[in-house]
């Protein structure tokens, strides 16, 4: 039997340190001793790939050889989101705060799966091997992902998808950045909430997203561009919050509608399970027609 902490193997030590859900209790544990903090930045930093795997997909670099300089990335990878999605920021500015700014970089790095808010810090090496992995697979064979349960968690602690198109003395939605749009429209499937025990989701500029829906195409078009390289995405946004309106408003009279309750989860709106590509992607066989009515195609 061990007489004391430092006469157990560092996989023990890491062991216990993995098992520590909070940074500060992380933190204080490294502290206890100089054992426990060898255990967490010695052994070439191995403890911290453990931990970003955790709680992050992995990067395509994991299947490398392990070394002290992937390790580093590791570490600072992880601490830096863990420090943005902890502290988050009231978006209020869309997007133009520096605060707001940092919050969608890691977001949309979580979300596309590269690893851009620290790579000013990294070698040309390092930044070509910064993408992550297509997907991660659970113990049931279903593909699922870390990093969109991350997303998940820092969207519904945040204001960021409370305050799509809500008016602000400090903008107007043209002050939009294309980030903040984007994000919106990414995460917009987290916005449908359906759930007995959350409150009814509050609802901005319905009347300005009905413009935008049923204008024609010289009015609103889809692509900004000629040769449609650049999507119209404050006209994929107010088609969001169009729908986000009309699938959760209560049911009136005469009203064709049917709210989101309506449906089964699995044809609810939600999230991807695999990591996002460039490219086309077959459309899914089950629409909401324009009178809310579900249909398999």
């Amino acid at each position: 039997m061990a007489a004391s902490l430092d006469d157990l193997p560092i996989e023990l030590k890491q062991l216990v340190a993995h098992n520590l859900e909070s940074d500060k209790d992380l933190r204080s544990f490294a502290l206890i001793a100089r054992c426990t903090y060898a255990a967490v930045a010695g052994d070439n930093l191995s403890f911290w790939r453990k931990r970003f795997l955790q709680k992050y997909d992995p990067p395509r670099f994991a299947k490398e050889k392990p070394s002290r300089a992937l390790n580093d990335l590791y570490q600072r990878f992880y601490q830096h989101y863990r420090k943005m999605l902890r502290r988050g920021c009231n978006f209020e500015h869309g997007g133009t705060s520096r605060k707001e700014k940092s919050c969608l970089l890691v977001l949309m790095d979580l979300i596309t799966g590269k690893s851009r808010c620290v790579s000013a810090e990294m070698s040309d090496a390092d930044a070509r091997t910064e993408s992550f992995s297509d997907k991660a697979i659970d113990l049931n064979g279903t593909a699922t992902s870390k990093s969109m349960a991350a997303i998940e968690e820092f969207a519904h602690r945040s204001n960021l998808l409370k305050t799509m198109l809500k008016p602000q003395r400090t903008r107007v939605p043209s002050d939009m950045t294309p980030a903040y749009v984007a994000v919106l429209v990414t995460l917009s499937h987290l916005s449908f909430a359906v759930e007995n025990d959350m409150p009814a989701p509050e609802h901005f500029g319905y009347g300005l997203s009905q413009r935008y829906v049923y204008a024609t195409n010289e009015i609103q078009p889809v692509f900004t561009t000629e040769h449609g390289a650049k999507v119209n995405m404050q006209w994929v946004l107010h088609l969001c919050n169009f729908w986000k309106q009309n699938l959760q408003r209560k049911v009136e009279s005469g009203d064709p509608f049917h709210t989101l309750h309506h449906y089964l989860p699995e044809h609810r709106p939600k999230g991807w399970s695999e990591q996002l590509k460039n490219g086309t992607r077959p459309l899914g066989k089950r629409w909401i027609n324009a009178y809310g009515k579900s249909r398999a195609g």
